[in-house]
């Protein structure tokens, strides 16, 4: 009788150790059985696997234990003694474990067979996959996370290869330049940029290019579908090395707006400084919480005699004399008009002279913050030609009343 061959024994089968180490733990169960699928061994990984023991399930039919559902497939895929082409099969079934636990495993079978070609019998190899199946839906979970958020955000998303050439475009391509992700995605970037912007366009990409993972910031105009031009402004990363992505990353957005408005506010502070900066009367911005000045104009640089950073690290108390500082902080809490004229004040220059000026003021919102643009007006020489005509005028009063005949004639026959 010839002795089946391939067929291990009923006994449980022991892995040989590799010679000079430790044997490495099976991830597999290995599980043979005869042709009516009665196991005949069952190694320590299966032990480990599905909770029995081999003196437990050797001898007996390997279905009363692992309960296999081919995840629909028909039973009659499996291989089985009437076979003769088929000696392999595999795939994902779902089985049991000694608690009832329900697992996926991937399995392995194969038939073998004797001299004649009839199968005498089968040894599987199962691997346990619930943790591979874990990480899968995972990653799956994850994806369609990152998908939703790159189809549903507002930014642009586009995969570029080392040429240029557009590998992917996520749907805001359309609002944000018009286009299709058809009629944007196989072109080269370039095809939309602004002649005045290519060359710059073209060098942020060697750039890039030259530093694997390294990023830059973009800034140029691109053409929309309907024919103007539109800012867009992001930033590239050159993910070309990495395994999955390999391509340059570029995230932009539309920023064509806010380049108008400032813009405007470019203009705005054209204007500004011609009624700020050149303004010939002394003028300063300042902090209303702290009192501390946020800028001031030349002429308040050149009448006061302190540099801008001089200005810049004071508050508006300083320029007053210690008597005057009172005043000011009673004037300031009682201050309830957006604008308001008051004086006159004293104010002292860097080199201790004293000056009457009187104010202007207003409320503003300088750089975020609440704050106060100041007007000084130097009024000590219209003060002091006052004071001397007062003095004159009570000069001539005094004669006048000392000897009226002599005014009366005076006035009289001036001519």
């Amino acid at each position: 009788m010839e002795k089946k061959q391939g067929v291990p024994g009923k006994r449980q089968s022991r892995q040989r150790q590799p010679q000079g180490g430790k044997a490495r733990p099976l991830r597999e169960a290995i599980i043979s059985t005869d042709d009516k699928f009665n196991i005949l061994s069952w190694n320590a990984a299966a032990e480990t696997i599905y909770g029995w023991k081999a003196g437990e399930v050797i001898g007996r039919p390997v279905n009363d234990f692992l309960k296999t559902d081919y995840a629909g497939r028909a039973e009659r895929e499996f291989p089985s003694r009437q076979d003769q082409e088929e000696k392999y099969w595999k795939g994902e079934v779902t089985q049991s474990r000694r608690d009832g636990t329900r697992f996926p495993v991937l399995a392995s079978v194969s038939t073998i067979r004797d001299d004649k070609g009839q199968v005498i019998g089968f040894v599987a190899i199962n691997r346990d996959i619930t943790e591979h199946k874990r990480m899968q839906e995972a990653l799956s979970a994850s994806e369609k996370y990152f998908r939703t958020l790159i189809e549903n955000s507002s930014d642009g998303i586009s995969l570029v290869d080392a040429r240029g050439n557009v590998k992917y475009t996520s749907p805001a391509i359309t609002h944000i330049l018009g286009y299709t992700m058809d009629e944007f995605v196989g072109r080269s970037i370039f095809e939309f940029v602004h002649p005045d912007d290519l060359q710059t366009a073209e060098d942020l990409l060697n750039k890039l290019l030259k530093q694997p993972n390294g990023s830059v910031l973009v800034h140029v105009r691109a053409r929309h579908k309907q024919g103007s031009w539109r800012w867009l402004e992001g930033h590239a990363i050159n993910l070309l090395n990495e395994r999955g992505v390999e391509a340059i990353v570029a995230n932009f957005r539309d920023v064509t707006e806010r380049r108008h408005i400032e813009e405007a506010m470019r203009k705005s502070e054209e204007q500004y400084r011609l009624l700020f900066e050149d303004n010939p009367h002394p003028m300063w911005v300042y902090d209303v919480s702290t009192l501390a000045f946020l800028a001031v104009n030349n002429a308040a640089i050149s009448h006061y005699g302190y540099s801008r950073d001089e200005f810049l690290k004071m508050t508006i108390l300083e320029i007053r004399p210690a008597e005057e500082q009172q005043r000011l902080r009673q004037n300031l809490s009682a201050e309830n008009a957006s604008q308001q004229r008051s004086g006159p004040w004293l104010h002292q220059k860097k080199d201790g002279t004293l000056i009457h000026v009187e104010i202007i003021s207003h409320d503003i919102t300088f750089l975020g913050q609440a704050a106060r643009l100041v007007l000084a007006n130097d009024i000590t020489e219209r003060r002091r030609a006052k004071q001397e005509l007062d003095r004159s005028e009570e000069r001539f009063r005094r004669i006048a009343n000392t000897v009226p005949g002599v005014f009366y004639d005076y006035v009289l026959h001036d001519d």
